[in-house]
């Protein structure tokens, strides 16, 4: 969701750009199939962009099987080659989900699909149980 009204309003204006209620659950999923390529343009201080943790959405886009596009942010770079492509300027940003859309195939979708298996929520509650009742 947009909160700051002069952002959503400039956005609205922008022949290109259409905004979307937020989804969850089996219609988010359906919605990011529709999808060739899935963003994550941040734009973050740099000294902030270090900081940041892997956002719950990414495993979503994993689960969808498609390829995600990040600006700068240090903590995607583990994630894997074609699954998460990096760009740290805005035409980067472009050249990128190119590159992501025309590299991908069924092989790379079903590698993220299991990717985003090994992070479900079962297996996070099963790990912090394990951890629990291992103390």
């Amino acid at each position: 969701p947009v909160t700051d009204p002069s952002v959503r309003d400039h956005l609205v204006s922008l022949q290109d750009v259409h905004l979307h209620a937020p989804r969850t659950g089996t219609s988010l999923i359906e919605w990011l199939l529709e999808m060739d390529v899935l963003a994550m343009p941040y734009d973050l201080p740099e000294r902030w962009s270090k900081g940041v943790s892997t956002p719950n959405k990414t495993f979503a886009y994993f689960a969808a099987g498609k390829p995600i596009v990040v600006s700068s942010l240090p903590t995607f770079l583990a994630w894997g080659e074609h699954n998460v492509y990096h760009a740290n300027t805005p035409d980067e940003f472009v050249s990128q989900i190119r590159c992501a859309r025309s590299e991908d195939n069924i092989s790379r979708a079903m590698s993220r699909i299991e990717l985003a298996g090994e992070y479900s929520w079962d297996r996070r509650i099963s790990l912090i149980l394990d951890l629990i009742e291992g103390e």
